[in-house]
């Protein structure tokens, strides 16, 4: 015969792992009808057997005997989730309320109580204390008046074999340490926990040997860190440790790390929210402030994580951190409308690690960081402290930043550079700070950086000042990349991303050979892209609007392009049209012993419309030698303002002639720059299939490669539509249930109605006429997970119009159905 505790589990839905090894016969011992006390029944129950206890108040102190035992409320009989508030068992603060502690193992389920006056100790739990047994099944249970000094004032569970909980309620209790503390030597599975009330203490430490899995986590309005810890051990080689769901919100607290998740395996992340939180205070230099913390030992993989309207005033991490050993990839991450820093805080806020999301090592896909606000007090004990590290994503080492989009993040600076009176640095990559480190390649592509902006930013110095101060450059930037120098088969690389309308530098690149290709910076101030490389290649980059910033010094570093390289670079197919700055490019220098460094050479380039003091900068004074001079660039099939020394085949001061609809930097399909640049198949337009051998849009012509932006190989790749990314809108959790569409419909007798339910749960299904009459009752009790399909006889009922209603969650969905007869 099926038992009642196997009826239980299918009903409930639960895992697999904790069904028991044998069906025997069972037999149901109600509480307190056939028995005194929950104890006597335990008992006297056999293997197998069920304890049903009646709803009340029993003062008692249970051992669970060394046999295979269910323990339950009349949830049970009549699926009133209110049962677990009206069936009490309390210790009266004797010791703990309820203890498994057997040898050998045997499997436990206790379903529906509010455990409260549970006492616990050291290594001791309050409410339901677990050192040995086999499958532990604990759900509806309701922790409430329970004390324990350290952890586990709810539950410790120490060493079950596998332990699943759901659906867990915390009133108030007292501890030290931890409500529940969990570790099971295989898995634990952790399902349904709602905090919305004031805690004096952590929620949830829940650990396994083999696989965690957590689900369904809510912790609001606390005020004090909700800390969550969770992990595995590794001690089985296939665990891992799954989490989603999980939303903090609206706590306020100090320092310290909210939601730990650590594995010695892999982490998958699902859902997860940290929303309209306060972190206060001014902790010692460097405190470290996180809400969410994934690290593991192997891979790490996050997906539709939000950070929303959060408020910290430390700016160590203040967001979150994914590392992993492995792979730490992170998809649909959304980071909006925070706010990082106070204009009190002082000291404690400089940091080179300052950032809202931190990767190690890292791959960030589809991900938005929008309407974030970063505030930098300045330190009065130490004026010339900077804040280099303040960025919105920290990516270190990296491997790939795809599709992300980086809108009106705001940096407020508010030192007095007038009062210090020295150089000072800027800051740079305060939006994206990426250090590839070890690693031999890495890209950035398909990115959008709009209207980012910093309020006062530090003054431009001249560059002796900032060798005898240590600054490596007075002007900031939105993206720095920091290369190993050292590497060789590199692939660092940046491609199809969009700069506009942000101000104080673009694009930093130290280190090693970089590619860029297809990207555009529109609109920017003092800087459009600053490379100290071994080499770089560009391929169609378009340079529109750099404007200089006053003061400016005499050997400024403000211009659309400055290129320090230590071997040959090539910009290829690039437009820079309407700066103003002291200088357009800076080519290359070389020293006094002639030593030639880093000579670049343009080809196929279209210079219009800048105001500038030189085009060429003389590198003498303000470059990385203090003997440097200046090494002209050489310029190919380009179109110049101006003749230069070591030019060829080029033209100089001719009117392009931009599409008169679509303006620069779309050439029209008279202009002079078409079919104009080198005339090497390596340099060929891309050919337009339906037309062969004319160019294909945006290149205009023959195959013969057009100067600028929109000639050359790659001139095809630009397109728009990457730089119209969706914005990634939090996902709706699915329903818990829902009701679908009757079939047939019209129907005569019979209709069938689908319903699915996410978990198991008591449902009311009913029919009515207009006039509001209840007509049939389908359904009114309890209903395991998954899809029902429910037929409705309409027997004797008139033709018409009828409702269907599926009440359940505390919710109602309706249907109608037509009956024709």
């Amino acid at each position: 015969m099926t038992t009642l505790r196997t009826w239980l589990a299918v009903a409930w839905g639960l895992p697999p792992a904790l069904l028991p090894p044998a069906l025997l016969p069972a037999a149901v011992l109600p509480v307190p009808d056939g028995h005194p006390t929950i104890q006597a029944a335990l008992d006297a129950a056999a293997a197998g057997d069920t304890v049903l206890v009646a709803r009340g108040h029993y003062h008692e102190r249970l051992v669970m005997p060394p046999r295979d035992i269910c323990l339950i409320s009349d949830i049970l009989v009549t699926g009133d989730t209110l049962a677990l508030e009206e069936t009490i068992i309390d210790g009266d603060l004797q010791g703990s309320t309820i203890t498994i502690n057997t040898s050998p193992i045997y499997d436990y389920s206790i379903v529906g109580f509010t455990i409260s006056g549970g006492l616990g100790g050291f290594r001791i739990g309050g409410g339901i204390h677990i050192v040995e047994a086999g499958n532990v099944v604990l759900k509806h249970l309701k922790f409430d008046g329970n004390t324990s000094v350290f952890s586990g004032a709810g539950v410790l569970a120490s060493a079950p074999m596998n332990i699943s909980l759901e659906f867990m309620k915390i009133g108030s209790n007292e501890t030290s340490g931890t409500i529940i503390s969990v570790y099971s030597l295989g898995k634990t599975y952790f399902r349904g926990l709602s905090v919305r009330s004031p805690c004096p203490h952590n929620v949830l430490s829940a650990h396994a040997a083999d696989t965690l899995i957590v689900r369904e986590i809510l912790i609001a309005n606390q005020n004090r860190a909700p800390s969550l810890v969770l992990g595995t051990t590794g001690q089985h080689n296939n665990g891992h440790t799954d989490v989603r769901d999980i939303t903090l919100r609206n706590n306020t607290f100090s320092t310290g790390t909210v939601m730990r998740v650590g594995s010695t395996s892999r982490i998958k992340a699902r859902n997860i929210w940290w929303t309209d939180n306060r972190q206060t205070g001014h902790s010692f230099p460097y405190a470290s402030v996180t809400g969410v913390y994934l690290d593991a030992l192997s891979d790490v993989d996050a997906d539709s994580v939000y950070f929303l309207r959060n408020r910290t005033s430390i700016g160590q991490a203040a967001g979150g951190i994914v590392s992993g050993q492995g792979m730490a990839h992170v998809k649909h991450l959304v980071v909006r409308d925070c706010v990082v820093g106070d204009s009190t805080y002082v000291n404690t806020q400089v940091t080179n690690s300052n950032a809202l999301f931190y990767t190690n090592p890292g791959i960030v896909t589809h991900s938005e960081f929008s309407n974030n606000v970063f505030i930098n007090a300045p330190n009065p004990d130490n004026p010339l402290e900077d804040w280099k590290g303040a960025s919105l994503l920290t990516m270190h080492p990296s491997w790939l930043l795809d599709s992300c989009r980086f809108i009106n993040n705001h940096v407020i600076e508010l030192s007095d550079y007038a009062a210090i009176g020295l150089p000072m640095s800027g800051k740079e990559g305060r939006l994206v700070a990426v250090s590839p480190s070890t690693l031999r390649n890495f890209r950035i592509s398909n990115c959008v950086f709009e209207g980012n902006r910093n309020s006062n930013m530090a003054p431009e110095y001249h560059w002796t000042w900032n060798v005898v101060y240590g600054a490596a450059t007075n002007i900031g930037s939105m993206i720095k990349f920091y290369l190993d120098p050292y590497l060789v088969n590199t692939n660092y690389r940046m491609e199809n991303c969009l700069f506009r309308d942000n101000d104080e530098g673009g694009v930093d690149i130290r280190g090693n050979d970089f590619t860029m290709r297809n990207v555009a910076l529109i609109n920017g101030s003092r800087l459009g892209v600053r490379a100290s490389v071994r080499s770089i290649r560009m391929d169609n980059v378009l340079i529109d609007g750099v404007r200089a910033v006053d003061p400016i010094p005499l050997e400024s570093e403000q211009m659309a392009l400055l290129i320090w390289s230590d071997d040959s670079s090539h910009v290829t197919n690039t437009t820079i049209l309407n700066c103003d700055t002291p200088y357009l490019v800076q080519p290359g220098y070389r020293t006094q012993l002639g030593v030639e460094r880093g000579r670049v050479v343009f080809t196929n380039c279209l210079f219009r419309d800048n105001t500038y003091g030189a085009m060429e900068a003389d590198p003498r004074g303000f470059g990385p030698m203090d003997d440097g001079q200046p090494l002209p660039g050489i310029y190919r099939h380009s179109l110049l303002p101006e003749p230069r020394l070591l030019q060829d085949q080029c033209l100089v001061a001719v009117d392009p002639l931009f599409d008169e609809i679509l303006g620069a930097p779309f050439l029209s399909p008279e202009s002079p720059c078409v079919d104009a640049g080198h005339p090497a198949s390596a340099y060929e337009d891309p050919e337009d299939p339906d037309n062969p051998g004319f160019a294909l849009w945006p290149s205009q012509g023959t195959l013969r490669n057009d100067m600028g932006f929109t000639g050359g190989p790659h001139a095809a790749l630009y397109d728009t539509t990457w730089t119209h990314l969706p914005t990634w809108e939090p996902k709706v959790r699915p329903p818990v249930f829902s009701l679908g569409a009757p079939w047939p419909n019209p129907f005569n007798p019979v209709t069938h109605i689908p319903l699915t339910l996410l978990r198991p749960m008591p449902v009311r299904l009913v029919v009515h006429n207009l006039l509001g009459q209840q007509v049939a009752v389908l359904v009114d009790g309890l209903l395991p997970a998954g899809t029902h399909h429910l037929p409705f006889q309409a027997g004797r009922l008139a033709s018409g119009l009828y409702l269907v209603t599926l009440e359940a969650a505390g919710r109602a969905q309706t249907r109608t159905v037509t009956l024709l007869r």
